[in-house]
């Protein structure tokens, strides 16, 4: 009875569609500055009716990501909560292919990604 009830109350419902952007991350050692970051599956939750309204999505992905990466790369996590509560996490990968840039290009962007992990380790 206990699994009747629950195959019938709960449904599959989507949240985020495969491929839809959720955030952008910075880059280091690339030509560009940014790359997007896509669900790399589509975020779907089973939920009870009147849920939905509860849920709420949190991108986890690191401060810079250097390049080269490929399109589909996992680079971080996309978290479902309900009602603050995780339910599931899923990845979130690049949404194109990332090229190395030149050599002042990635000198400098590795600066950068020093001075910004020095700054947050001295103001976390």
């Amino acid at each position: 009875r206990l699994l009747d009830w629950g195959f019938s109350s709960f449904r599959p419902v989507l949240i985020h569609p495969e491929g839809a952007p959720v955030t952008r991350v910075r880059l280091a050692g690339a030509a560009e500055r940014w790359v997007d970051l896509v669900a790399g599956r589509a975020v779907k939750v089973a939920l009870l009716p009147g849920e939905l309204e509860r849920v709420s999505l949190t991108p986890s992905a690191p401060v810079f990501v250097r390049s080269p990466l490929p399109e589909g790369a996992e680079v971080g996590s996309l978290w479902v909560s309900l009602d603050g509560a995780p339910l599931a996490s899923f990845p979130l990968v690049t949404a194109q292919d990332v090229p190395g840039g030149g050599l002042v290009a990635s000198f400098l962007q590795g600066l950068w990604a020093l001075v910004v992990t020095a700054l947050s380790r001295l103001f976390p």
